[in-house]
C-alpha cells in the first residue's frame, strides 16, 4: 500500500492491488479497481491496455460475471483480436452465459491462434452444427475452408479423414 501511496500513477502497483482484494474475496472492491485504472488509464500507461484488459477480463470471468465479462472481451478482441486468452475467456464466458454457438466459435479461434488448426476445425464445425442464420452458417463455413486449406498446404490431412483412414480393419 506504500507503493501505491508514493506512486500513485503506476499502473502494476494498481493491478497489484487489485489481485490483493480479490484474494480477500474482496470481489466488487477488486474488480471496481481495475474498471477505474483501465477507464482512466493514463496515457504515458497506455502501452498497459492489453494487460489491465487480461486482469479486468479474468477477474470477471474468475468472479462469474460472465455477461459483464462478454461486451468487454469483445470490446479487447476488436483491440488485439490476435490475443488468444481474451478469446479463451470469452469462450467460457459465452459457454456459462448459455451462448453454446458462440462459445465454440470462440474457443475454436483460441485454438486457431495458438496453432492448434484440428482442434480449431472441430471447433468450428460444432459451431456450425448450431448456427440458424445465414450469416452465422456463411462465416462458419468460410472459416473451415481456411483451416482446410491451410492444412492442405501444411500437407495435413483433415483428423476426421485421417480416422477414416485408419479405422477398424476389415480382418
Amino acid at each position: 500500500a506504500d507503493l501505491l501511496y508514493q506512486f500513485p500513477e503506476h499502473v502494476g502497483y494498481k493491478l497489484a492491488q487489485s489481485d490483493i482484494e480479490l484474494e480477500a474475496q474482496q470481489y466488487d472492491l477488486g474488480i471496481a479497481q481495475l474498471a477505474a485504472v483501465r477507464q482512466n488509464l493514463p496515457e504515458q500507461w497506455s502501452h498497459y491496455e492489453q494487460t489491465v484488459d487480461l486482469y479486468y477480463s479474468n477477474a470477471l470471468v474468475l468472479t462469474e460475471r460472465f455477461t459483464e465479462a462478454i461486451p468487454v472481451l469483445r470490446k479487447s478482441i476488436r483491440k488485439t483480436p490476435d490475443e488468444p486468452l481474451f478469446h479463451s475467456m470469452l469462450a467460457r464466458a459465452y459457454g456459462e452465459s448459455g451462448e453454446t454457438l458462440k462459445a465454440y466459435q470462440s474457443r475454436g479461434e483460441y485454438h486457431y491462434l495458438r496453432g492448434n488448426l484440428g482442434f480449431a476445425q472441430a471447433q468450428f464445425k460444432q459451431a456450425a452444427k448450431l448456427a440458424t442464420s445465414y450469416y452465422d452458417k456463411a462465416s462458419l463455413q468460410a472459416r473451415l475452408e481456411d483451416i482446410k486449406r491451410q492444412l492442405v498446404t501444411l500437407g495435413i490431412e483433415e483428423p476426421a479423414r485421417r480416422l477414416q483412414l485408419i479405422g477398424p480393419s476389415n480382418s
